[in-house]
């Protein structure tokens, strides 16, 4: 059975409108996102699709003009391509054509590459940086960085072009090149031990991590930290992430905790957990507190099993009640306002943080919230 939207299209319509009365302008999906008081912009996907069947339904959307010809943005793609030495970016070409002409008639770069044929030149492209970078590590005798694939005499591909040619990745294009066969053996054998220190370097970071926050790191988290070890590299010495985790994972045991630790941890989940409330006005859910602190679910469930049990530790209302409360506080607000008891729409209209549709997943009927808001009032 799947599950009734939160939201009505006319209700996500009426948001956009009040915020574009606001901004004075065609709200964009950042904008919406960053309002206070707008559905996500995953529920206007969930009942729109795209962002622009979204305008359309609120008359606001305005249909893309090109003013550069079709056959023009051909030439100039292929002029751009001759002088680079390879096929240009979307950003690159951007600067050319800054009235998304290349939305307007080719939908995305693949298509406008097919249009101007330029498949060839990019494979003679790739074939030219391989076989620079493999000169280059004979020359040398090691396998060269960034920086010295750059200031080469002999290589006329910058190393940015050459990674973008192998999936935006130096690492792909390292492995590409197939380097092994142009070292010196002895050279070769050095290059498997440095390997082997990178390997258990990285293992290490990640078991750190784990042991932080209580569960694998995740990649953005593991490339954040400054300690040596990112995602390209594990991709280069395991594989792939997955491969990485799997030999990260082998053996790996949490440390034992004392009596006193575990107190500790707990007592800091409780102050966190309070601070958050007095900061909401409001009981908070595990995914507001998790995603306002450096906690996990994982850390939850380790020291307190469910949610409820640490909301009851620290002494604050149930999320359920707490939610309640919150909504007869908005009603009765409005009340004061309009003089009488509020309308469904003159509640959804409003902007508070509560929508009819929550209203009702928490109260029999509309009658009953006012019932009850009107003994608190009394």
């Amino acid at each position: 059975m799947s599950r009734k939207p939160v939201y009505t299209k006319e209700q996500l319509v009426g948001q956009l409108k009040k915020l574009s009365k606001k901004l004075n302008k065609i709200p964009t999906k950042k904008d919406f996102n960053a309002a206070k008081h707008t559905a996500s912009t995953q529920a206007v996907k969930s009942l729109f699709g795209h962002w622009e069947n979204f305008l359309k339904a609120a008359d606001m959307y305005i249909e893309p003009v090109a003013l550069i010809p079709k056959k023009e943005v051909i030439e100039k793609t292929k002029e751009l391509s001759q002088k680079l030495g390879y096929i240009p970016s979307f950003k690159e070409l951007d600067s050319l054509f800054p009235h998304n002409e290349i939305r307007i008639y080719f939908k995305n770069l693949d298509n406008l590459i097919a249009e101007a044929h330029l498949e060839e030149p990019r494979k003679v492209c790739k074939k030219r940086a391989l076989a620079q970078i493999q000169a280059l590590t004979v020359e040398l005798k090691k396998i060269p960085s960034m920086k010295e694939f750059d200031e080469s005499v002999h290589t006329d591909i910058g190393s940015f072009t050459a990674a973008r040619l192998f999936g935006g990745s130096w690492h792909a294009f390292i492995e590409a090149a197939n380097l092994a066969n142009y070292l010196p053996k002895n050279q070769l054998e050095d290059s498997t031990s440095q390997d082997d220190k990178c390997r258990d370097k990285m293992i290490k970071k990640f078991q750190r991590l784990k042991r932080k926050f209580h569960k694998n790191p995740t990649i953005h988290v593991f490339d954040q930290d400054p300690e040596y070890g990112t995602k390209y590299l594990a991709q280069k010495y395991f594989g792939s992430w997955n491969s990485f985790i799997d030999a990260a994972n082998t053996n790996f045991v949490f440390e034992e905790e004392d009596e006193n630790e575990i107190e500790n941890v707990k007592k800091q989940l409780i102050e966190e957990v309070i601070i958050l409330a007095n900061k909401l006005g409001a009981t908070p859910t595990a995914s507001q507190f998790v995603e306002a602190t450096d906690n996990t679910y994982y850390k939850i469930k380790k020291y307190y099993k469910t949610w409820p049990s640490l909301i009851k530790d620290a002494g604050l209302d149930p999320v359920a009640e707490s939610k309640r409360k919150r909504i007869i506080k908005q009603f009765l607000h409005l009340r004061d306002e309009l003089g009488r008891n509020p309308t469904k729409k003159e509640f959804d209209q409003d902007l508070g943080t509560v929508t009819v549709a929550t209203v009702l997943g928490y109260f029999d009927s509309w009658d009953s919230l006012a019932t009850e808001a009107m003994k608190i009032a009394i």
